[in-house]
């Protein structure tokens, strides 16, 4: 088994891993402590890097896979869901408010 090439070296190191499976083959994708998320397709042929999801601030903590779906977290508080087939972010979900929130409720 031939070493792949790897464009996604991260001083900051892979924090998280996942596996899709896509019919005979699955893709694979990595989270870094530099906040990207790298994409591989694995099948027969080998290892062929995709390219990385950019988007998070900071350290991706977790990926977690569902139907035609990735989710992503951060300590950036942000939960992004990217769609699969296309490795385009459709949401972004902020886990917290903004520190800078003016909104009181106490009235």
């Amino acid at each position: 088994f031939q070493r792949p090439f790897m464009p996604f070296a991260s001083a900051k190191g892979i924090r998280c891993i996942e596996t899709i499976v896509e019919g005979s083959g699955m893709v694979v994708v990595a989270g870094d402590g530099g906040g990207r998320i790298g994409v591989w397709r694995v099948d027969a042929n080998g290892v062929k890097w995709v390219g990385a999801l950019e988007g998070h601030v900071g350290e991706v903590t977790s990926l977690i896979v569902g139907p035609g779906v990735l989710w992503s977290t951060s300590v950036d508080s942000t939960i992004r869901i990217w769609d699969v087939p296309t490795l385009e972010c459709k949401h972004v979900i902020l886990s917290s408010p903004p520190k800078n929130n003016n909104n009181n409720n106490n009235n």
